[in-house]
């Protein structure tokens, strides 16, 4: 921890300064989100600050919808993200303002699968490209747009912590 207390003088920063940490939670990197994990709980535990947890498609659906026109924002985002050995991380949101509502909780689901039974005005993801077959005559939209942005999960986390929903 005294590398901690080394980077928060190099940066300038204080301990108290630090209200609230916000943590991508995947799916994701197994090891990046260990790491990412393992790193934002020591900072939340450090400087007693909230700790809130993000999933990925979440991060990823609230890009989208930033990107998109306000008027007349389609109404379902369903996101394929390769899960290996033909499953996909499944998530399924309403894009409405001013964040997007998850319709259900994001899943691991057999590809074949979710391409057939989903039905949403856009997608997003890498699945299409992994299982063109599966995901024929849908259009997954710009790759870059599959990324999750810290910004997203900040914004994100600051909606959450406003509703007093902060991880141990």
């Amino acid at each position: 921890l005294s590398v901690l207390a080394e980077l928060f003088a190099e940066a300038g920063w204080a301990r108290a300064g630090f209200n609230a940490v916000a943590v991508d939670i995947g799916p994701g990197s197994f090891t990046g989100c260990r790491v990412g994990l393992a790193c934002a709980k020591i900072l939340a535990a450090e400087t007693g600050a909230k700790l809130a947890g993000i999933s990925s498609m979440g991060a990823v659906a609230l890009g989208i919808q930033r990107g998109l026109p306000a008027a007349g924002l389609p109404k379902r985002l369903a996101i394929a993200m390769d899960a290996r050995r033909g499953s996909v991380y499944a998530g399924l949101y309403e894009l409405a303002a001013p964040l997007p509502r998850p319709l259900e909780a994001p899943r691991l689901s057999d590809a074949a699968a979710w391409a057939r039974e989903t039905r949403a005005d856009l997608w997003a993801g890498d699945a299409g490209r992994l299982y063109p077959d599966l995901f024929k005559g849908i259009s997954f939209g710009d790759p870059e747009s599959w990324v999750p942005d810290a910004a997203c999960v900040a914004e994100l986390a600051a909606a959450r912590l406003a509703r007093v929903e902060a991880d141990a």
